[in-house]
């Protein structure tokens, strides 16, 4: 066999390392990992996690505070399975943000010692991939090891360690449930694969413990001391073990949160604020730019006008949105939130990160993503709406901010501080948050929409086939482990098999549960069963007229799915969807529900997102976007990257059905893809042509690949 330079350089730099190991008396692993990440003693957690057996074979989960050092934990775990087992290792993170992040920590320091670092987080349909995967540590989101267990399960044979990053996101209806499914599905593929999930600290660790056979490391040590403190009428009262203490704020802001944080900015900290919306967050970035700006040095507003507009160049048409975060990043300020687009983001945290942004102001979203800490923390709210109401937020999600208060190696402690509009909201401040307890989590699987794509899952990849295992599954997951078995339970799973078997996804044969062709292609395309059944229908339906469907009908077959949810809202424009609608006529592919239903409600807003789309493949700006249909140019990527999922899925369910959509299909989702008419389509085929670029060549005359030739 033939080695590679690169590797053998690895292997030396590796073999090295154990030298050193061995002549210190520290582990191997541990040894690596202190090397690699620069550090010369452990930690209270990691001694604690190595005195607790996290070098062994059993399952172990790790409750500790945002930035304890619990990923080096992990690392030093699968090093050990990589040198002395040669086993590969998963580590799986909730976002693809994080992926990326944990991607580039993990190649820098391990490639060089001969390691493969590879991550998966993007296309959902692997089941034209290759059959195997060469790597030795593999990064990935949840969703993804989902879809690689259906399509590519073969990609995790001789694994020896999967590593959960933030489990305790079991308790998110959106998140949870694959990420139970996908645990669950490695302790049944392998028993002997060990699982290491981190968490942070939650209710009830143990239970979670007792699900994964595991042992439990719990810890309260933070590498930065936090103290927490509620602002009320111009008095900072910081609340600690030894007792109170009142702090004066320096400042000259009307606004709290922004004189909270402009107190830390002219002592040359940071400041984080977190509020409950978007808008919110806009507005207080625009009072920190007034209040920041003073303290900012003549090179920092160089560097500040520069980064300004990189800002606002990520975009080809800039919205007003983009306008507004160029200006306060000029001032030295950002908001953070998800109506950006990643770029926008990354530049935000990278230059927070090296203190040039010196205040950002967040939607709560932020503590799921990047680590991005800030010596004061500011909680503006503690409530948020929901539905017809507002409702405090989780203790759990409060204290996931509180997290990022402090910098190490920068600050000798970190603030968190909640904002009390009056003493009764003082005291349940003190009460529920700071001296309170975190709620326990709780399994999200049994709802049905969630059973019924994970048990197309699990039939489809012939995971299972006989009821017995599928009830087995399903008690396997942390819900079973909670509740128990229940004819409940059997009745929601017996009713999400009949829906598969009537959608023509499952059919039962001599006892057992088997796939049909076009159920196993759904559950490859990693859709909701719900959204094949009404992309299969609104298909055959195009065969049967036999002519090509208008983008726009094609574009209203994919809003009206699970998928695109959360669709655009009506507001005042349900009279001109209604006229809309009427004009589409016989064309749709769909047929509208009865009038006046929550269903025909969710028809009209599908229809307004799917005429979103058709401004956008018309060559409408981001600006435009912006105005008319109220969707920022993060928000618009977003949807975007859903529209070219379903294209391609409906794309792939046409074939099979043979509804001679394909051509039509794979059109549109060009156009969807670079924002454009169908004229200009051979242009942006030529690599950096888009949009703006591709239309100005085509108004010149260039209208083919020949032209330019």
């Amino acid at each position: 066999m033939k080695i590679s330079k690169e590797s053998l350089r690895g292997q030396t730099r590796l073999a090295e390392e154990r030298s050193v190991a061995e002549r210190g008396g520290v582990p191997e692993p541990v040894r690596i990992v202190m090397q690699r990440s620069g550090f010369k003693e452990l930690n209270p957690l990691q001694r604690l996690a190595l005195e607790e057996g996290v070098l062994g074979e059993r399952n172990m989960v790790i409750c500790s505070a945002t930035a304890s050092g619990k990923t080096a934990v992990a690392e030093m775990a699968f090093l050990k399975s990589l040198i002395e087992r040669g086993r590969r290792v998963v580590y799986i993170v909730p976002l693809r943000a994080l992926a990326a992040e944990k991607y580039d920590e993990f190649r820098r320091k391990y490639e060089p010692l001969g390691y493969r670092v590879t991550v998966q987080s993007g296309d959902r349909d692997l089941s034209k991939s290759p059959l195997s995967l060469r790597y030795d540590i593999l990064v990935t989101t949840s969703e993804r090891c989902d879809s690689i267990l259906r399509s590519r399960p073969m990609w995790f044979e001789d694994v020896g360690i999967v590593v959960v990053d933030e489990v305790h996101l079991l308790d998110s209806e959106d998140r949870g449930p694959t990420l139970e499914m996908v645990i669950t599905k490695f302790r049944k593929m392998n028993p002997d694969t060990r699982i290491l999930a981190l968490s942070a600290t939650i209710g009830n660790p143990e239970e979670l413990a007792a699900w994964l056979d595991a042992s439990l490391v719990i810890s309260d040590w933070r590498p930065v001391k936090l103290t927490q403190g509620i602002y009320r009428n111009r008095r900072l009262r910081f609340i600690e073990e030894e007792g109170e203490r009142i702090e004066e704020v320096q400042g000259t802001a009307a606004s709290p949160a922004v004189r909270l944080v402009e107190d830390v900015v002219r002592r040359r900290k940071q400041g984080l604020i977190f509020a409950s919306s978007r808008r919110a967050a806009e507005r207080l970035a625009e009072d920190a730019a007034e209040a920041v700006e003073p303290y900012l040095t003549e090179d920092e507003r160089v560097r500040l006008g520069d980064l300004s507009e990189k800002i606002l160049s990520v975009v080809d048409y800039p919205t007003e949105q983009c306008r507004r975060l160029a200006r306060v990043v000029r001032r030295g300020v950002a908001f953070h939130h998800a109506g950006e687009t990643s770029e926008q983001k990354r530049l935000i945290e990278d230059h927070f990160r090296s203190g040039l942004i010196k205040v950002v102001c967040a939607t709560p979203t932020l503590v799921y993503g990047v680590n991005l800490p800030a010596m004061r923390v500011v909680i503006r709210d503690l409530k948020r709406f929901s539905g017809f109401y507002s409702e405090y937020i989780p203790v759990l999600e409060y204290r996931q901010m509180c997290g990022r208060a402090g910098r190490p190696q920068y600050d000798d402690h970190g603030e968190a501080v909640s904002i009390a509009k009056s003493k009764a909201e003082e005291q349940v401040i003190e009460e529920r948050y700071i001296r309170g307890s975190i709620e326990d989590i709780t399994s999200k699987m049994a709802l049905e929409p969630v059973l019924r794509m994970h048990i197309l899952g699990l039939i489809a990849s012939d995971f299972v086939r006989k009821w017995e295992q599928i009830l087995d599954v399903v008690l396997s997951t942390f819900y079973g482990h909670q509740y128990g078995s229940s004819s409940q339970l059997e009745g929601k799973i017996e009713a999400v098999i009949r829906d598969l078997i009537e959608y023509g996804f499952v059919e039962l044969r001599d006892g057992s549960y088997l796939p049909t062709p076009i159920g196993r292609r759904v559950s490859e395309l990693y859709i909701d069963p719900d959204t094949g059944y009404r992309l299969c229908n609104a298909l055959l339906e195009r065969r049967r007229r036999k002519k090509r469907a208008s983008a726009l009908a094609l574009l209203l077959m994919i809003c009206y799915t699970v998928e695109m949810r959360p669709l655009l809202r009506l507001g005042n424009n349900w009279g001109e969807m209604e006229e809309k609608l009427e004009e589409l006529g016989k064309e749709s592919l769909v047929s509208p529900p009865k009038e006046w239903g929550y269903e025909y409600e969710e028809f009209l807003r599908a229809l307004r997102t799917s005429l979103m789309f058709e401004a956008w493949i018309n060559e409408a700006g981001e600006d435009r976007i912006m105005k008319e249909f109220g969707v920022p140019p993060g928000g618009l990527r977003a949807k975007l990257e859903t529209a070219d999922w379903l294209l391609y899925a409906a794309s792939e369910i046409s074939r099979l059905l043979r509804a001679g959509a394909r051509a039509e299909l794979e059109k549109l989702r060009v156009r969807v893809r670079y924002g454009v008419r169908g004229d200009v389509l051979p242009i942006v085929s030529i690599p950096q042509v888009g949009r703006v670029r591709g239309r100005a060549l085509v108004r010149a005359g260039y209208r083919s690949l020949g032209d330019i030739r």
